[in-house]
C-alpha cells in the first residue's frame, strides 16, 4: 500500500490522478500503519506515520517524506514476516481463539492479540502481493496441518513460511505446445520455439509424443516461489501472444491446456482458469449463453466486455473491468461515475457475500451436521426457505454445533453480522473502496501509461472477483420482467437499508 500511494503522489504530480482520488489510501494507511505488527514494534509504527501525508500539506514526489516512505518500502519486505515471528512470540497468543467479531477492524482481543482472521489476512496479503499464488498457500497450510509430527507454535510457523520466502525463489523453465498451425518467421524469436524444436524440447524432458499435436512450442524461462504463479503467468503470456496472433493472422492461436516444467515431476499440469470465468456461473447453468440475445441488453454488453478480463494481460483486464462497472451502472447525467459506478456495484457484491456465507454454511450444516438444528433443514422443502430457518437459528442464538475451526469462525461472524447489521454498510464502504481502487489502477493504465504498477496485481485479485460476482448475481436474478441493472442495484441498495434496520432476512437481499 506504501507503494501505492507513492506512485500516486507522482502520478497527482503528473495530472494522471485527482488529489482526492488518494484519500482513501491515505485514511486506511493511517490505521494500517499502527496496527499491523508486519511493519515492527509499535514504536517504530508510530515512527513509520510520521511520514504519512498530512491534510492540507503537499506529498510530492522528491519530497523528505515521500523519500523517507520510499527508503522504508524494501526494509518493510524484508523484515515483515519475521516482525510477524516476534508478534507470535507474545505468550498471550498461546490462548489465541477466533475472535472474528474483531474482523475488518484491524483490532484484536483483549489481550491485546491480533484478531486470527486479521492477522491471517495481512500475513496471506503480504504473501500474495509478493508473488506466491494463494494455490500454493492454501496447500502448504493444509500440509502443515495433516502431516507436521510435531504441535508448531504459530512463531514456528511463520517462521517456516519466512524461510521459504527467503530461499525458494528459483528459476524454471516451462513449456506451452502450439496445435494450431503458426507461421513463424526463422529463425523463431525468443521464446518460440518451430515444430522440430518444440518435439526435441518434449523428448529431452520424458514427454510422450502419441497423440499429442505439435506445431509450435512457447518456452518461458521465470523466477518464481511457487509453480502455481508460474502457470498463472504462463496463461497471460498465453492470452497476449493469442491476441497478437488473432490481429494479425484473423485466426486463433490455440494451445493445449497441459503444460510441462523441467524438473517437476507430476503428472498433470494446467494452465489455470481465467480471472472471472471460475465466478461467472450462473449465465452457463441456466443455459443463458446459448440464447440468441440476452435478455438484458445492458448484460449482454457487460458479458462482452467482461470475457476480455480473461483473455487479455493485465492491464487490459484493469480497463475491461471498469469497463464492465461503467456499462452496467452508468448513464448519462450521471455525476461522479467514478463514485456511483463503484458505490451501486458494492451494495450488489455486499449483499451477495452475506447470502453466499449464509446458503453456504447452511449447505454444509444441513449436510454434515448432527444436533436438532441439522435435522429440521434436511426436513424442511427447498421451496420453504431452509436458509432462513437457519438465519433465524443464529440470530436467537441457537449456532450450528461445529466442530472443524472453518466452521466455527464462520458461525462466529455470520453471527455477529446478523446481530449488528449495521456491519455489513462498513463492508459495502471496504468493497466500495476497493472498486475505487479498480478506478485509480484504470487511470493509470490508460491515461498514465503505466503498465507494471505495484497496485496492478492486487487490485486484479480482488476487483475480478467482486466485479464478476455483481455479473453473476445480474445474470441469475429471477424476477419478470427482468430489470435493468440500475433498477436491480436500487432495489439491492433499499433491501439493505431496510435489513440494516431490522427488517427482512439476509437470504433475500439478492433475489
Amino acid at each position: 500500500m506504501l507503494e501505492e500511494l507513492l506512485e500516486g503522489a507522482g502520478a497527482v504530480a503528473d495530472n494522471v490522478l485527482a488529489a482526492p482520488s488518494l484519500l482513501p489510501v491515505q485514511d486506511r494507511l493511517h490505521s494500517w500503519v499502527l496496527e499491523d505488527p508486519g511493519l515492527g514494534t509499535l514504536s517504530r509504527r508510530g515512527a513509520i506515520k510520521l511520514f504519512l501525508p498530512k491534510k492540507n500539506r503537499p506529498f510530492l514526489p522528491g519530497g523528505y517524506e515521500w523519500g523517507a516512505l520510499r527508503a522504508l518500502v524494501p526494509e518493510i519486505r524484508r523484515e515483515y514476516l519475521q516482525n510477524w515471528v516476534n508478534e507470535f512470540s507474545d505468550p498471550n497468543y498461546a490462548a489465541w481463539r477466533p475472535l472474528s467479531r474483531n474482523l475488518g477492524s484491524g483490532g484484536g482481543s483483549d489481550s491485546g492479540c491480533v484478531a486470527p482472521e486479521t492477522a491471517a489476512a495481512r500475513i496471506a496479503a503480504f504473501l500474495l502481493d509478493e508473488g506466491i499464488s494463494s494455490t500454493w498457500v492454501a496447500n502448504w497450510l493444509s500440509y502443515q496441518q495433516k502431516y507436521e509430527s510435531q504441535l508448531l507454535t504459530l512463531a514456528e510457523l511463520i517462521e517456516r513460511l519466512r524461510d521459504h520466502y527467503a530461499n525458494s525463489r528459483t528459476f524454471a523453465e516451462l513449456l506451452v505446445v502450439v496445435k494450431s498451425r503458426i507461421a513463424l518467421p526463422r529463425p523463431a524469436p525468443d521464446p518460440w520455439l518451430n515444430k522440430p524444436q518444440a518435439e526435441q524440447w518434449l523428448n529431452r524432458h520424458g514427454v510422450s509424443l502419441d497423440g499429442l499435436r505439435v506445431e509450435a512450442g512457447l518456452r518461458l524461462l521465470r523466477a518464481h516461489w511457487d509453480i502455481y504463479a508460474f502457470l498463472a503467468e504462463a496463461r497471460d503470456v498465453v492470452n497476449r501472444m493469442a491476441a497478437r496472433h488473432s490481429l494479425a493472422f484473423d485466426r486463433h492461436l490455440e494451445v493445449h491446456q497441459e503444460v510441462w516444467i523441467k524438473g517437476v515431476e507430476r503428472k498433470k499440469l494446467y494452465l489455470p482458469e481465467g480471472r472471472v470465468s471460475r465466478v461467472v456461473k450462473s449465465i452457463a447453468t441456466r443455459d443463458r449463453l446459448f440464447e440468441l440475445e440476452l435478455e438484458s441488453q445492458d448484460l449482454d454488453n457487460a458479458v462482452q466486455i467482461l470475457s476480455a478480463a480473461d483473455l487479455g494481460s493485465k492491464p487490459t483486464a484493469i480497463t475491461s473491468l471498469w469497463a464492465t462497472l461503467e456499462a452496467l451502472f452508468v448513464r448519462s447525467g450521471d455525476r461522479g461515475y467514478n463514485v456511483v459506478a463503484a458505490k451501486r456495484a458494492a451494495f450488489i457484491a455486499t449483499a451477495a457475500l452475506i447470502r453466499f456465507e449464509l446458503l453456504l454454511a447452511m449447505i454444509e450444516h444441513r449436510k454434515h451436521g448432527q444436533d436438532a438444528l441439522a435435522g429440521q433443514l434436511r426436513n424442511v422443502p427447498a421451496d420453504v426457505g431452509p436458509g432462513i430457518l437457519f438465519e433465524e437459528a443464529l440470530r436467537n442464538g441457537n449456532p450450528p454445533t461445529a466442530k472443524r475451526p472453518l466452521q466455527i469462525m464462520a458461525s462466529e461472524r455470520l453471527t455477529g453480522w446478523l446481530n449488528a447489521p449495521a456491519r455489513l454498510l462498513a463492508i459495502r464502504a471496504e468493497v466500495e473502496d476497493s472498486l475505487k481502487r479498480l478506478y485509480r489502477q484504470r487511470n493509470l493504465v490508460l491515461h498514465g501509461g503505466v503498465y507494471q504498477s505495484p497496485g496492478l496485481e492486487p487490485t486484479l485479485r480482488s476487483a475480478s472477483v467482486i466485479v464478476s460476482a455483481v455479473v453473476d448475481q445480474i445474470a441469475r436474478i429471477s424476477t419478470r420482467p427482468r430489470p435493468s441493472a440500475l433498477e436491480f442495484a436500487a432495489s439491492v441498495e433499499m433491501r439493505l437499508h431496510e435489513y440494516v434496520s431490522g427488517r427482512g432476512y439476509a437470504v433475500n437481499l439478492v433475489r
